[in-house]
């Protein structure tokens, strides 16, 4: 779901995380797009270089933006980019069935005033059918919103580089596009950000159900700092080390992921009738080592980790280079950039 138009020959995705800034550029190569260009820049190292340490969070983003558009060099001066899923609403609404768009926008305006908590000359809207029964005469709607003044925050981040914001869409719907596409099944996504999960309902391929909790990877790490009483930095060093802290003689709890747990459990509650095909998992600590097996067996679902690789051909020359922990880390992005290939063919 996006509030943009069409992209020409390259195709770029940004992603502005709490912790850092990530781009792909792709091209079409034999009608399959293949990733060759990619970046990522974490804040941190963007404030070692800074003398200010009063910078605040987006003059840091803008500050990484500039730098990582420098290294990247990108084909394309279009981009799309990702609006925070906190940041905007989806909501599936049932309607009678209606095949005049006029008629149906309408009813779509009204509806929404229930459920957007301030004048909708202040948000964006954009909406879409996911199915029609035309059995019992219904439909079911999704109904997307984000506030105009996050879209012109993001916006302004490029202002005086050589590229503009082609459209801009809910990272949600990134993420389904390169970790689910267009497959039929039902699926939850969850995908653990820094200091956010975001949880996502798939049918069929559409959004159903968005939500967002409070918790990530930070979270993770800080467990295993007060666990094994040592610093953040030297916790955040031994998750990415490989160890499993989920085994052994003295596994570790991780409160974050048990409440991330209890939210598919809700959402589960909520599609009573629904078999679950898996759940994916994705975000930096995605590939964290018994993590996945961990939250099946909290769960009894079946997990896999998400691999937005899979809908892109790799460019040999940088395959080694995102294997493992940063593939998954670029699902957002990727399903960014992917989001141009799919409007030039339409």
């Amino acid at each position: 779901m996006f509030f943009g138009s069409k992209n020409d020959d390259y195709y770029v995705g940004i992603d502005f995380g709490t912790r850092s800034v990530k781009a792909v550029e792709v091209s079409m190569k034999k009608n399959k797009p293949e990733l060759v260009n990619y970046g990522w820049i974490t804040l941190d190292q963007v404030k070692e270089t800074l003398n200010d340490s009063e910078v605040d969070y987006a003059e840091l983003l803008r500050i990484a933006l500039i730098r990582l558009l420098k290294e990247l060099k990108p084909q394309s001066k279009k981009v799309n980019i990702a609006i925070p899923a906190f940041n905007g609403l989806v909501v599936m609404i049932d309607f009678p069935l209606m095949k005049n768009d006029e008629e149906l926008s309408q009813a779509i305006q009204y509806e929404a005033r229930k459920y957007i908590p301030t004048s909708l000359e202040d948000v964006n809207i954009s909406w879409d059918r996911t199915s029609i029964d035309e059995e019992n005469k219904t439909m079911k709607v999704i109904l997307v919103a984000a506030p105009k003044s996050e879209v012109q925050y993001y916006d302004d981040l490029f202002e005086g580089t050589d590229v503009i914001v082609d459209s801009l869409e809910l990272e949600t719907f990134a993420l389904v596009r390169s970790l689910v596409g267009k497959e039929k099944g039902h699926y939850i996504l969850l995908d653990i950000g820094a200091k956010t999960t975001n949880l996502v309902y798939v049918e069929d391929g559409a959004v159903h159900i968005n939500r967002n909790v409070d918790v990530g990877g930070v979270d993770i790490t800080s467990t295993i700092a007060e666990n094994l009483n040592i610093s953040l930095v030297r916790a955040r060093e031994m998750k990415e080390s490989g160890k499993n802290f989920f085994t052994g003689p003295m596994p570790l709890v991780f409160p974050s992921l048990e409440y991330i747990v209890a939210e598919v459990r809700r959402i589960l509650g909520e599609k009573k009738s629904q078999t679950l095909d898996a759940v994916i998992v994705s975000g930096g600590s995605a590939m964290m080592p018994g993590l996945s097996a961990h939250i099946a067996k909290v769960s009894g679902l079946k997990v896999i980790v998400g691999n937005p690789l899979s809908r892109v051909i790799i460019d040999p020359k940088i395959a080694r280079h995102i294997e493992g922990s940063v593939g998954s880390s670029l699902a957002v992005v990727i399903g960014l950039a992917l989001l141009a290939v799919e409007q030039k063919e339409s």
